[in-house]
């Protein structure tokens, strides 16, 4: 959603997102900021006005705005550590809301902000290895993509997601979008196995089909 004033450098759209910053409606300040970011500018201060809409307990109700804080987080600031240390804080605790960035958020921004990074692939794989649901408040398909695509063939993801993927007896879209992380024999035969039993099979087909193809051998009998 780009803000009247993004990408633009002339002395009006300056003055204008000047203003938006001192402006008392939180909305105002964000398309500020984001205006700021698209042009590749990132400040402290404005990542503390950020984060803050997206924390704490129901301070601010919804708006385009304030549900596009994540996405700007992201351009801005995807590997920051001090973003990912309070997103990692935000998504160990057990509720939504709390100290700090919402559990939902930290989430979605631990699947999307940080390829490859060490330390969130400790967090997906404690996720799989011990939360009876993995990913709370942030379970929706895209965090499940958006890990697979960010944490490709990450030895500590590929084999959480090798013990996590045969002990499921439902969670289509979850294991089919998992099983992405790693294009091996090993997990291709997984969701082959999955086929005839599954409740929505129509996800271990599209996900054999994208991430081995009818190409491969073992594929095209069972799809």
């Amino acid at each position: 959603m780009p803000s009247p004033a993004a990408g633009q450098k002339t002395p009006a759209a300056e003055e204008l997102a000047a203003r938006a910053r001192q402006s008392v409606a939180v909305e105002l300040v964000i398309a500020a900021i984001d205006a700021a970011v698209r042009r590749g500018i990132t400040a402290d201060d404005d990542f503390r006005q950020l984060v803050s809409p997206v924390s704490g307990g129901w301070r601010y109700p919804s708006s385009a705005w304030i549900d596009a804080v994540p996405e700007i987080l992201m351009r801005g600031w995807a590997g920051s550590e001090g973003l990912r240390d309070m997103c990692l804080d935000g998504a160990a605790r057990q509720w939504e809301h709390g100290k700090g960035i919402k559990k939902s958020v930290a989430t979605a921004l631990l699947a999307t902000a940080f390829p490859g990074d060490d330390r969130v692939a400790d967090w997906i794989a404690g996720e799989l290895n011990h939360a009876q649901h993995p990913f709370l408040m942030a379970m929706q398909p895209p965090t499940w993509r958006n890990i697979a695509v960010n944490f490709r063939d990450h030895p500590v993801v590929v084999d959480a997601a090798l013990r996590w993927i045969p002990g499921q007896q439902f969670n289509d879209s979850e294991v089919s979008l998992l099983a992405l992380v790693s294009r091996t024999g090993q997990i291709r035969d997984l969701l082959i196995s999955r086929l005839a039993s599954a409740s929505f099979p129509h996800w271990e087909a599209a996900s054999l089909l994208e991430g081995w193809g009818m190409q491969d051998g073992g594929v095209q009998d069972p799809v």
